[in-house]
């Protein structure tokens, strides 16, 4: 679904006016999945851990993108972080440096 036309490329600074159609399929989404599961709420933000830091990394990488800075690709990742870090940078198209 995030790789179709016109919800590829939704950014959270776009105006709320252009992102209507990805809103109401976000609600539709939770409607159904609180309904499926019985469940009297559902988020639909990005969990902890890996989730998270690749949820970070592509806005890093759509920010850079949308600014017209192709150039950095240059992610620092220190010698302690956890094995997930380098390989979600990578996964991302950056690379790392520790």
């Amino acid at each position: 679904m995030a790789r179709l036309p016109g919800f590829a490329h939704v950014h959270p600074l776009q105006p709320v006016s252009t992102v209507q159609g990805a809103l109401a399929l976000i609600d539709e989404l939770s409607h159904w999945l609180k309904v499926l599961t019985g469940m009297p709420a559902v988020a639909m933000s990005p969990k902890a851990g890996a989730h998270g830091e690749l949820c970070g990394l592509l806005a890093i990488r759509a920010a850079h993108e949308a600014k017209g800075d192709t150039a950095r690709k240059r992610v620092l990742v220190p010698e302690s972080a956890h094995g997930t870090n380098p390989a979600t940078a990578a996964l991302v198209g950056f690379t790392v440096d520790e």
